[in-house]
Parts: structure tokens; C-alpha cells; sequence
């Protein structure tokens, strides 16, 4: 599933060059320490009937521009784009917002499609 997300980061990085602002953590050299920051301030900003809050969960990207971050469940097969309060603590209902993906290729086309309409 990661992988349509890494090929499509990958593409549309050779396609727009450094004005692309999404990153593929396992490519661009994102330290452990730093994955783990943001694994762990979602899961403390998540409530805790929230199953990204207690599943194993996996940083894929991150978007330069602001606090997106696309993370994954293996256990539940899915993907999520969270938007990151960086609050340090559980948030009010509602936040971190989120944007929920039924495929990779969905997550890819949101991604893509989201870039070519806000940045260029």
C-alpha cells in the first residue's frame, strides 16, 4: 500500500522538482527520532476511542507546507492524512482534523490533486 504512496511522491517529485512539497519519510532520510515525534504527538493528541491512538501506526509522508502528515495502519489496512496541533496534549473533539483514504490510490490522487490546485 506504501508503495503507490512512495511512487507517486517519487513522480511528482520529478515532475515539479523542489516546488513538490510532500516527502516520502523513507526516502527523504527521516531520522527514527524523528518519526517516533510524530507518531507520538498523534497519538497524544488523539482521543482515545480513536483506533489510530492504540494501533501500531506508520509515518509515510509529510507535507512541508504545514502539519499534514500521512500515517498507516497495517492493522486496519488504512491511511490518514492528520493535520498535527502540536498541542502536546489530547485535543477537543473534532481535531486533529483528519481526512480518511478507502485505498492508497485515493490517498494518491487526494495528495496529487491537492497540490496541483493549492501550489501551483
Amino acid at each position: 500500500m506504501l508503495d503507490t504512496i512512495r511512487k507517486l511522491i517519487d513522480d511528482m517529485s520529478k515532475e515539479y522538482g523542489e516546488d513538490f512539497i510532500w516527502w516520502d519519510v523513507s526516502a527523504f532520510g527521516f531520522s527514527t527520532e524523528s518519526i517516533a515525534r510524530f507518531v507520538n504527538e498523534l497519538k497524544t493528541e488523539l482521543s482515545t476511542d480513536d483506533p489510530f491512538a492504540a494501533d501500531e501506526v506508520i509515518m509515510a509522508a509529510k507535507c512541508d507546507a504545514n502539519d499534514d502528515v500521512l500515517f498507516y495502519s497495517p492493522k486496519l489496512g488504512e491511511l490518514r492524512i492528520y493535520h498535527l496541533t502540536w498541542s502536546h496534549c489530547r485535543e477537543k473533539e473534532g481535531f486533529p482534523t483528519c481526512v480518511r483514504f478507502e485505498s492508497a490510490g485515493s490517498a494518491a490522487a487526494y495528495i496529487k490533486q491537492s497540490f496541483e490546485e493549492d501550489y501551483l
